[in-house]
């Protein structure tokens, strides 16, 4: 339907009219059309292998995201391994595992990330005693947005909204605890 509305009748796809009578599809936030792996799905006409690599992808970045805040927080490889590896088959359970909302999880990590990164340069800063705005200070919060933005984009709000309270509820006890 996303692939018809863009590249044949050169619309953005607000309207599914193929189903019922007509049902919003960008009203309904599941339509995913602002995710920028969603568009690996809509080029290939919403065939099956485009939406493997979509998820293949997804579940690669997810794991590398997680890979990278785990190995920040422990210092340790081989537990950051351990966990990267079991955290590959993470499913919500049964039911939502080819669900939309699965691919919230994608982008999850990197707003850890970016918080971690935010707090190690408010650590820094207190340590130096440096006040002032350095040159690259404020990339962490622009990556909190941009990834923030992502997980609401990349699945169902429903979901999204819930899993993004929790992760800037971490972000901000991290920040606290400075």
């Amino acid at each position: 339907v996303q692939h018809k509305s863009i590249f044949i009748d050169g619309e953005f796809p607000f309207w599914n009219r193929y189903n019922s009578a007509g049902l919003p599809l960008f009203g309904q936030g599941q339509s995913q059309i602002l995710d920028p792996l969603h568009w690996i799905a809509v080029v290939s006409q919403g065939n099956i292998w485009g939406w493997d690599v979509k998820f293949l992808l997804s579940k690669l970045l997810f794991l590398f995201g997680l890979g990278l805040v785990l190995y920040l927080v422990t210092q340790s490889r081989i537990i950051t391994v351990i966990l990267v590896l079991s955290s590959a088959f993470i499913g919500f359970n049964n039911f939502r595992f080819n669900h939309p909302a699965f691919f919230n999880l994608t982008y999850a990590p990197w707003v850890l990330f970016f918080y971690l990164q935010l707090v190690k340069n408010l650590q820094r800063s207190i340590e130096y005693g440096t006040t002032g705005v350095r040159r690259w200070g404020d990339w962490p919060t622009v990556g909190i947005v941009l990834a923030s933005a992502l997980v609401l984009f990349s699945g169902t709000p429903k979901e999204a909204s819930i899993l993004l309270i929790a992760l800037h509820f971490s972000g901000l006890l991290g920040i606290l605890g400075i």
